[in-house]
């Protein structure tokens, strides 16, 4: 028992700075591999919208230090109703709703459903 604690704490220490963030489709291949909803934080399960917004817009380093808030429309197995802008850098913002419009995300956290939209800032 006296060795478990370092252990555990190593394991963590190496894996927090194995520099390898969180994907989703890293998520998405753990679902499938365990066949079950995998329970996601909502810091996960946000780091890995923006991580799928981020995939689908093209050259999204041209709007780097650009913010845009958007309100996301999901049912809760996190396909798209909708989005809408609600501020920002009009040019990110149109890339962000292209973006949301073409991305599948995760199923929404219960703990976010029932909610008139999910606002969600998005800064580069």
């Amino acid at each position: 028992m006296k060795y478990l604690i370092p252990q555990m704490f190593m394991v963590l220490l190496v894996t927090g700075c194995s520099g390898n963030p969180v994907t989703s489709e890293g998520l998405k291949a753990e679902i499938k591999a365990n066949h079950r909803e995998v329970p996601l934080t909502i810091g996960s399960w946000a780091q890995s919208v923006k991580y799928e917004i981020m995939s689908n817009i093209d050259d999204w380093q041209q709007y780097k230090g650009q913010v845009c808030s958007v309100r996301l429309f999901l049912q809760p197995d996190g396909l798209v109703r909708g989005v809408q802008s609600e501020g920002g850098d009009p040019a990110l913002c149109e890339a962000a709703i292209t973006a949301v419009k073409n991305s599948t995300f995760l199923p929404v956290p219960k703990a976010l459903l029932g909610q008139n939209g999910i606002p969600f800032d998005f800064k580069l």
